[in-house]
């Protein structure tokens, strides 16, 4: 907006903002890193002139303190206090007389609002004002009158509330004033599960009438309507969500109501225990986990009871009191949860377990695997029927209890269907005869439908749209081996194979005796069988003996017993520098052994310690051929093959080029004539191994690869490109584009455009932005021209990372056309993104990015490197060495300290002051880096050595002002410092640092401190 004309009593300091339409006076921080960063107090005037605004700010630019705007007449309009860029205090919101264009946050029937915030945009301790002061409802009904209902939800009871109690609270709120309303059987109980009135049918049409809506919760009132086979419909034409309609007919459930757009709430219609039938316990079901959470009430009354609770407190005609007292009434008799709680103070002492042996669940968790295998063909994994077949559910039947079970199912129509389908899918043919002889004339239809449909199937009269061939799907099931019957005869095959097993072993053992005193003969025996766990073990255990590879059987050992988890924490950087180190010494002998974890499902300590190998080049020749079989491996979500590709990956070797163009083959083949739909749900199982594949081919040595190879790896890779922004995979296609560029590959200007128009992905757009500072120069004039006129853009311009790769990719093409602009200063370019956020792993990416441009820059300000030059990070820290030594032709190398470090310290000497003193010495020494494990130790073994020297590296951290950023955790070498600190604290020394740690400013490390004081961190 053009500067209007400036009002005469504006003190003259006042600047227009165009952006923000004010005018505005205030000072700027003098800190480089926040040189446009706006702290203390800052007043805002409207165009016109009036004060609106008065704000403070913090050093770095968040609102701190006080910030209060005001109405044209200049009274208040809101004022409240703020802390590091989010509200936390008191907040009064208040109206005016007159026009104002401020925010009222509250109904305008209200006058003034109050309210408490802790925790940035939520509000608590809420109030509410008329214009006289009297305080009223957040609708503007006074209080004094406002809470109606007290009086009739408190004569009120769980105990036969549809009966009793629920038409008048319903009247009351307006939504029952016409009886005709309460319809008979809506959910046609009657015909599909052959019930009658004393089968509970009243409660549930009594629920469709009354139950009142509150807290996000919707009543049902319509049913589902079959005009075909039941069966048929639910399995080929799902309502909602197959899987849970299917869940709920074995349950003998129907969908009562709903939280929110996905969250179901079913009730079980009849339920024989003992031959008697139980009241209808109520479920809220996950749309998205298919699973039941939870039984929310044990009856539909107490759900009912519940209900009208939670909607008479949210409607605010329900005292806090009232509330407090209804809610009690349920203790012991609903499982309140999250949902339809309104108004309940503490819902801890109404926990109760409704369901303890699964009485009421049990009907699903029995018949689960069944709804698995009715899933389309596309969709159904083996793996998911596996892993919900529970042999306690699903046991074996003698003849007698096949008789007992299908007279039990002619009352109860959930067993008959689950014993159908399993005689069905275990192909026993006798016993399914039975079963549809027996309930051919049930009197539920849902029971008879499934005899239709079976039948059906087995005469081949018609199939099911979704699944091509059932009895396939039954094959495939068979091959499982899960039958209960077989239970006796696979305890004999088990008993059989392990006699084989044994003896297999016993004989392989006398092979090895033959060479046990030679290494070299028992590295390639190992080689040749690291697929097989056992026969590794059985060579593991004289490779042990060999002399001289002690400590590299420790790392081994602390690696597979998972040493790096601590504290409920997985600290990988901790065992990746481990692997550093043994990358430093000869693990010839134990290479085959950790690639063999892979094969026990151990994906952690082969990359540890083989891709740090690898990249110092110090791998076995057999391990390549090791990865590439890896490479075959069937398996759901490829894990062991994206390990393979990694380990490869690190070997830089160029031959390997045929092995990640063999993944991106693999995956086209998977995808062939599949719907859009089942790409994108395939590719979930693909996406990190198609990047490990890509990465693998940006880092390969690409000098040394044939012209006509490079060629072929370049078409497969834009094949990739094209297919990955069609279907909208963004962050393979980001990686995709950057091994394109690195193949030398200039014609990219179309995918480039498509990703800068179309993707908000991160990867994606930092690839196309370093794609076009790439090939620029190779562009032609009016290309160039029209590209930077149309599509060329700031994609994302309050990303740091991504705003500074768009002003490099702005100078590269200013730099080929000057007429297209001006060049950004790059330190101004900086600046500007110091000002700038990300979230999460962005960070990262915005650092390693800053690091590459301090190199690539020589007018950059090399001090920027310093805090990376330390960190624990081993990528940045290499990232941030190579732009220092560019800069400077100097290295600047770390230690990377790790716990071999300790090993060895421990294995020199067992006087524990002598151990103290090495690892201190280690701790204070400013070339040591990922201290993580040293601070660890010293907690485990607390001084005043070990404090002082904590209290060094702890001031060292604080001085470069090391803190986590927005969705940043705090690093691990912060948090073990701080948590060794702790167990120090009775020296004064480390008192003293602790105090110094909680006044730093850095929130999230105070939080630490004092969450492990409280010991709520262990």
């Amino acid at each position: 907006m053009k500067e209007p004309r400036r009002p005469a009593h504006l003190p003259k300091e006042a600047k227009w903002n165009s952006s923000d339409e004010c005018w505005q006076l205030g000072k700027y921080s003098n800190k480089p890193k926040f040189k446009n960063v706006g702290v203390g107090e800052w007043r805002y005037w409207a165009k016109e002139g009036h004060l609106c605004c008065i704000a403070n700010f913090n050093d770095e630019g968040a609102q701190d303190g006080i910030t209060e705007r005001f109405h044209p007449d200049g009274t208040s309009a809101n004022r409240g206090e703020w802390k590091n860029g989010s509200r936390h205090g008191h907040f009064v919101y208040t109206r005016c007389k007159g026009e104002s264009n401020e925010d009222y946050l509250a109904s305008y029937d209200t006058w003034r609002y109050e309210f408490d915030s802790e925790n940035n945009w939520s509000e608590s301790n809420e109030r509410w004002y008329l214009e006289d002061g009297t305080e009223c409802t957040s609708d503007g009904r006074p209080l004094a009158t406002a809470f109606d209902l007290d009086e009739i939800i408190l004569a009120s009871s769980p105990e036969n509330f549809l009966e009793k109690y629920a038409k008048n609270i319903s009247t009351a709120f307006g939504t029952n004033d016409e009886p005709t309303l309460l319809k008979n059987d809506i959910y046609n109980l009657a015909e599909i599960w052959g019930l009658s009135q004393k089968d509970n049918i009243k409660d549930i049409d009594q629920f469709a009438a009354y139950a009142v809506e509150g807290d996000n919760f919707t009543k049902h009132t319509s049913r589902r309507v079959f005009e075909e086979n039941i069966w048929r419909t639910i399995i080929n034409h799902p309502w909602e969500n197959k899987h849970e309609e299917l869940g709920a007919l074995f349950m003998n459930a129907v969908k009562i109501g709903s939280f929110g757009d996905s969250d179901a709430v079913y009730a079980t219609i009849m339920h024989p225990r003992r031959n008697e039938p139980i009241k209808n316990a109520v479920y809220y079901w996950s749309h998205d986990t298919w699973v039941i959470d939870e039984i929310i009430a044990p009856d539909l009354d107490a759900f009912a009871y519940r209900i009208a609770v939670a909607s008479a407190y949210q409607a605010e005609r329900l005292s806090k009191l009232a509330a407090d007292i209804a809610w009690q009434k349920l203790a012991g008799k609903a499982d309140i949860g999250y949902f339809a709680s309104a108004g309940l103070k503490d819902d801890h002492n109404l926990k109760a377990d409704l369901d303890p042996v699964n009485d009421l669940r049990g009907p699903y968790w029995r018949a689960d695997w069944i709804c698995y295998l009715l899933d389309a063909d596309e969709e159904r994994d083996l793996d998911y029927v596996k892993e919900a077949f529970y042999a306690n559910w699903n046991k074996a039947y003698d003849e007698a209890q096949v008789e007992e079970r299908i007279q039990t199912g002619l009352k109860l129509p959930s067993l008959a269907m689950y014993i159908l389908w399993r005689f069905f899918f275990f192909a026993q043919d006798d016993r399914l005869k039975k079963a549809k002889d027996a309930f051919r004339n049930h009197s539920a239809k849902i029971v008879r439908d499934l005899v239709q449909l079976l039948e059906d199937i087995e005469a081949k009269k018609s199939g099911l749209k979704n699944i091509k061939d059932i009895f396939a799907v039954r094959k495939a099931f068979l091959a499982l081996d899960l039958c209960p019957e077989r239970g006796s005869a696979r305890a004999s095959e088990a008993s059989a194979k392990a006699v084989e097993e044994k003896n297999r072993l016993e004989n392989f053992d006398k092979e090895i005796s033959t060479i046990v005193k030679n290494k070299y003969e028992l590295i390639k025996l190992a080689w040749k069988h690291v697929e097989d766990p056992a026969l590794m073990s059985q060579i593991e255990k004289h490779a042990r003996k060999i002399q001289g590879y002690e400590m590299q059987w420790k790392a081994f050992d602390w690696a597979i017993s998972r040493g790096y988890e601590r504290s409920n924490q997985t600290l990988t950087q901790e065992a990746f520098a481990v692997g550093m180190q043994l990358a430093k010494i000869d693990t010839v002998l134990i290479q085959p052994f950790i690639f063999s974890k892979l094969y026990c499902d151990d994906i952690v300590t082969p990359e540890v310690f083989l891709v740090p190998i690898c990249q110092a080049n110090k791998h076995a020749p057999q391990l390549i051929s090791a990865c590439v079989a890896a490479l075959d491996i069937v398996e759901k979500y490829n894990h062991k093959k994206e390990l393979a590709v990694k380990i490869l990956c690190a070997m830089r070797i160029s031959k390997n080029a045929n092995h990640f163009l063999k993944i991106i083959e693999q995956y086209f083949a998977q995808m062939k004539n599949l719907s859009d739909t089942d790409i994108h749900l395939k590719t979930i199982a693909w996406d990190t191994l198609l990047i490990a594949a890509c990465q693998g081919l940006s880092n390969l040595p690409i000098d040394e690869i044939a012209e006509g190879e490079r060629e072929k790896i370049c078409l497969s890779l834009k094949k990739l490109v094209d297919h990955c922004i069609k279907h909208y995979l963004w962050n393979i296609a980001g990686e995709a584009l950057d091994a394109l560029i690195a193949f030398g590959e200039t014609k990219v200007l179309a995918p480039i455009k498509s990703i800068l128009n179309g993707s908000s992905d991160d990867t994606a757009l930092s690839a196309a932005l370093r794609a076009i500072e790439s090939i620029v120069e190779k562009m032609n004039p009016e290309e160039r021209k029209l590209f930077a006129a149309i599509e060329f853009r700031n994609p994302k311009d309050h990303d740091n990372q991504i705003t500074l790769l768009y002003w490099r990719a702005h100078n590269a093409l200013v730099k080929a056309d000057p007429k297209l602009g001006e060049i950004k200063d790059m330190n101004a370019a900086i600046d500007e993104c110091f000002e700038l956020s990300n979230y999460s792993d962005g960070w990262k990416l915005w650092r390693l990015t800053l690091c590459k441009t301090i190199a690539d820059f020589p007018e950059t300000n090399i001090e920027l490197l310093k805090p990376f030059l330390i960190t624990e990070n081993q990528i940045l820290r290499e990232s941030a060495e190579k732009a220092y030594a560019k800069r400077t032709d100097e290295e600047c190398r770390h230690y990377q300290a790790s716990w071999m470090d300790i090993w060895r310290i421990e294995a020199k000497t067992k006087d524990k002051d002598a151990q103290v003193d090495s690892i201190c010495s280690l701790l204070k020494d400013e070339k040591t880096v990922e201290r993580a494990c040293l601070a660890a130790w010293l907690d485990q073994n607390p001084s005043a050595k070990g404090a002082g020297a904590l209290c060094i590296a702890m001031r060292r951290l604080l001085e470069l002002g090391i803190k986590p950023e927005r969705g940043e955790y705090t690093s691990s070498e912060v948090e073990w410092m701080a948590r060794a600190l702790i167990s120090h604290a009775a020296i004064k020394e480390a008192k003293d640092m602790l105090d110094l740690c909680l006044k730093s400013g850095d929130e999230s490390l105070a939080r630490l401190i004092q969450c492990e004081k409280e010991g709520s961190c262990a």
